[in-house]
């Protein structure tokens, strides 16, 4: 799945940011060069993404 999102629209995994509740999901997305954050509830992804330099 996650290469065929990279072929269809042109990303570099380097440049991506999954975000996901499974951790192992997560590992994956790490192994393709991706960065990742696991969610367990709002507040925490909030705070890990301004970690990041992402502010919403």
């Amino acid at each position: 799945m996650y290469h065929i999102l990279f072929k269809r629209f042109n990303l570099n995994p380097s440049n991506c940011l999954f975000i996901d509740d499974s951790p192992a999901n997560i590992e994956t997305a790490r192994k393709l060069g991706m960065e990742g954050i696991v969610r367990k509830e709002q507040q925490n992804l909030i705070a890990a993404l301004k970690t990041m330099g992402i502010h919403l």
